[in-house]
């Protein structure tokens, strides 16, 4: 992601000046903008992208949740997963070739199957990093948000065992990521340079 290339540029300017204490980090002009991406597509994909309905939200027939608490007073819920535990949750996701994320959204599906009416429609958003899906794999960027999100939407049971509702998220998200949905609305943020 773009703080984690800012926290290593960072790191390793404060390394090169303990070497050097004259070292001057050198500047670059590499593009912050999302045209960096969108210049991959072609106006016709764009706009098709642009006008395409498949990302829509299933919310007819489908579940709302109440969130309450106090807005001025957001906070952040973590949890730290054990080695032992990771490494039993890429063995559950290894045999149909899911994730790791796919895990943790059967995971919560499953959670939330328990409060809601059966054979209703869920959906969630992933967050996901354009960089993996549509530049190459050493391609230099500015320090930016090449952030967006896909959605994944699958109809609940508690009749499913977990591998069922697993291999429902990895269809789900399979189709999410193959698309370019997550490009969706980005058109208009496209652009944008600046030193590094």
């Amino acid at each position: 992601t773009g703080f984690q290339q800012y926290l290593w540029d960072l790191s390793n300017i404060y390394s090169q000046i303990l070497k050097n204490p004259d070292y001057q980090p050198p500047l670059n002009s590499y593009s912050r903008g999302l045209s960096q991406i969108l210049k991959n597509f072609t106006e016709e994909e764009i706009k098709g992208i642009s006008e395409s309905t498949e990302d829509e939200i299933k919310t007819k027939d489908g579940v709302t949740f109440d969130f309450k608490g106090d807005r001025n007073r957001p906070f952040i819920v973590s949890h730290k997963l054990s080695p032992t535990r990771l490494k039993a949750m890429k063995a559950i996701a290894k045999p149909i070739g899911a994730t790791v994320n796919d895990v943790l959204f059967a995971a919560l599906f499953r959670s939330l199957y328990k409060t809601m009416p059966e054979n209703k429609i869920t959906t969630l958003p992933c967050p996901i990093d354009l960089r993996k899906y549509y530049l190459p794999k050493d391609f230099k960027t500015g320090i930016c948000n090449l952030n967006s999100f896909i959605t994944c939407s699958i109809t609940s049971s508690l009749d499913d065992s977990f591998t069922e509702t697993l291999a429902k998220v990895k269809q789900a998200m399979d189709l999410q990521k193959k698309s370019s949905i997550s490009l969706k609305g980005k058109k208009k943020e496209g652009g944008g340079r600046g030193g590094g």
